[in-house]
């Protein structure tokens, strides 16, 4: 599809998750490494800092949302995931 962004687009770049924490709204920024795993294939780690407790991981064969561009400032790239 023209303009979509690919996972591997955002390796090494600064990404910010959308989603729902207990219910309420969040935003995390880490950075992504895109990796190839034999039993998961390809996917997307987003390294999240110290303060946030873990990491979040999409597959690439099961993710279908939408990437957007960041704002430029304080992320490259934008996954809403709520």
């Amino acid at each position: 599809m023209p303009g979509t962004i690919r996972l591997a687009t955002l390796h090494q770049r600064t990404v910010a998750l959308q989603l729902k924490l207990a219910g309420q709204p969040q935003t995390v920024i880490g950075r992504g490494v895109y990796e190839r795993d034999p039993e998961l294939g390809n996917f997307l780690r987003i390294d999240c800092p110290d303060d946030v407790g873990c990491d979040f991981v999409i597959q690439e064969a099961s993710y279908s949302g939408d990437i957007q561009e960041g704002d430029g400032v304080r992320y490259d790239f934008l996954i809403r995931l709520d």
